[in-house]
């Protein structure tokens, strides 16, 4: 009996004398199952009310999608006075919302003010980002005073504070909602025959993940948070002149996230790599050396966050200065960096991923409540989140305006 394998997560075997991983049968569409070795379809557990799940074989309840919304509510990891601090989109991506104290027109409702303070600036009074007609939105990424969205055409549009290039649309000339983004809205120059699947904002840094896996990134590069080599900021190097981030041989990069300065993508492979600012070890290489600001940094000698033996992950969440990793299997959460809130979640204050012993088989995990798995993760200036495999959240670091949501 030692030698049995287990049927995986989302999948079940319900006949006696299975001889291979293929006579496990997937889950339905609208349920899942979290457990190795479940016997029978009751196993697999519906999507609870308000979710849906479009295929089969699901794994967790994070593949139970939520009604009415593409993609989930969007944190700035760089927030600060007069900054947005929350964006969602609605019905479908035709709608989307920001609230925060608006001081550069990056919430795109036509107007500069603060929103979501009241009773009149939410509910049936939430004002919209004024988008385009029949433009389809599916993600958001927020910036310092600025924001991108991605479109269901694989386009990237930007708008608010552009000094550095960060709008992608080759100057630096902010991009004003004032008139409304219908009038303004204008798209990041991709290269020829590329389109972007996913898209990330650094405090004045934007990087896209395009078509095939490879990664883009324009605006500040002070710290190499570009991945292109040098410090070179990239404003007017865009469409066909826009250099990509140099990522290892044989690898793509399947999501993205971005801190102040840095930049970390989760690979094909499993692995996760960062790059840029690493004051306080937010790369989780064992060091505080910035990455991607020197020629043969990049390519195949870029590093890989060092997380415990045998371990690879599944996502990646970037905070102002630190990075949160979750780990496949056993859904644990690795978080290097800046503590001085908490924010790693470890019980203390004290940075991590800056030396060796901090890194690889003695990276500190967050405390999680005790038999519970994380299964995602999202991270804002100095606080992190994760979902839970019984649909509940917790929350850790800063927790001077509530944001913990533990009254």
């Amino acid at each position: 009996a030692t030698a049995c394998v287990a049927c995986g997560p989302g999948t079940y075997a319900s006949a006696l004398g299975s001889t291979s991983s293929t006579q496990c049968s997937s889950c339905v569409a609208g349920t899942y199952s979290t457990s190795l070795g479940m016997t029978s379809a009751d196993s697999c557990a519906l999507c609870p009310v308000g979710t849906y799940g479009n295929s089969a074989g699901g794994a967790s309840l994070a593949d139970c999608v939520t009604c009415g919304a593409f993609a989930p509510i969007a944190m700035p990891t760089s927030s600060y006075g007069g900054s947005i601090d929350l964006c969602a989109i609605f019905t479908g991506g035709t709608q989307m919302a920001c609230w925060g104290a608006d001081a550069s027109g990056a919430a795109g409702v036509g107007l500069t003010t603060v929103l979501g303070h009241t009773t009149a600036t939410v509910g049936n009074s939430m004002a919209f980002a004024l988008l385009p007609t029949n433009l389809v939105v599916t993600n958001v990424a927020m910036g310092l005073s600025f924001t991108c969205i991605l479109t269901s055409r694989g386009r990237v549009a930007c708008w608010g504070l552009n000094g550095n290039g960060q709008l992608g649309i080759g100057s630096t000339t902010a991009v004003s909602a004032s008139t409304g983004l219908s009038n303004a809205l204008v798209f990041a120059t991709l290269p020829t025959n590329r389109w972007a699947v996913a898209v990330a904002c650094g405090s004045a840094h934007t990087c896209a993940i395009l078509n095939g896996g490879s990664v883009a990134c324009w605006g500040l590069n002070t710290y190499g948070q570009l991945g292109i080599g040098s410090v070179a900021q990239v404003v007017g190097q865009m469409g066909d002149a826009l250099v990509l981030a140099q990522l290892p041989t044989n690898t793509s990069a399947v999501s993205l996230s971005c801190g102040l300065g840095h930049t970390c993508a989760l690979l094909n492979n499993g692995s996760v790599t960062c790059w840029g600012y690493n004051a306080n070890g937010q790369l989780g290489i064992g060091s505080t050396l910035n990455i991607g600001a020197a020629g043969g940094q990049m390519g195949d000698n870029l590093q890989l966050v060092k997380l415990p033996t045998g371990t690879t992950a599944t996502a990646v969440a970037c905070g102002y200065a630190f990075t949160c990793v979750l780990l496949s299997g056993s859904g644990s959460v690795a978080c290097f960096g800046l503590n001085s809130e908490g924010q790693l979640g470890i019980g203390s204050t004290l940075n991590a991923g800056g030396v060796p012993l901090q890194v690889g088989d003695g990276t500190a995990l967050v405390v999680l409540p005790t038999g519970r798995r994380a299964v995602s993760l999202a991270a804002g200036d100095a606080h992190a989140c994760a979902l839970l495999d019984n649909a509940k959240a917790v929350c850790w670091g800063r927790n001077n305006e509530g944001q913990l949501g533990i009254g």
